[in-house]
C-alpha cells in the first residue's frame, strides 16, 4: 500500500506522469505495454523498433513492485512494428529526461 498519491497531467505533451498507484488499478484501462525502463524479465523484443514490450496480463500476475523503475507506455492491437521513427524518438527523448515512473499515451 502506499502512502502517497502523485499525479501530473502534460495535455500539451500528451502524457501522465503517476506514482503511488497500482498498476491493477490502472490495468482495465490497457491492453499492451512497451517497457522503457524495467527489471522484468519476460519481455519480448520487437526487431524492428528495438523495443521490449508484453502483455497487462503476464505484468498483474506478477509483481511490478520488483522491477526497479517501472516506466512504460501503453498501446493497443498485437504489435509495437507499426511504430513510425518520430514516434520511437519522442518516446526516447521523453523517457531519458525523466528518472521516476512515467505512462505516456501514443495515439
Amino acid at each position: 500500500m502506499r502512502n502517497y498519491l502523485y499525479i501530473w497531467a502534460d495535455k500539451v505533451k500528451n502524457y501522465i506522469v503517476a506514482s503511488g498507484i497500482e498498476f491493477s488499478d490502472i490495468a482495465p484501462f490497457v491492453e499492451n505495454i512497451i517497457l522503457l525502463k524495467h527489471e522484468y524479465d519476460e519481455a519480448e523484443f520487437d526487431l524492428s523498433t528495438k523495443f521490449e514490450f508484453t502483455s497487462k496480463e503476464k505484468i498483474i500476475q506478477d509483481n511490478p513492485y520488483k522491477y526497479g523503475d517501472f516506466c512504460w507506455v501503453d498501446f493497443n492491437g498485437n504489435t509495437i512494428s507499426k511504430l513510425d521513427k518520430n514516434s520511437i524518438a519522442s518516446l526516447l527523448i521523453s523517457h531519458t529526461r525523466r528518472n521516476h515512473l512515467m505512462k505516456y499515451y501514443i495515439k
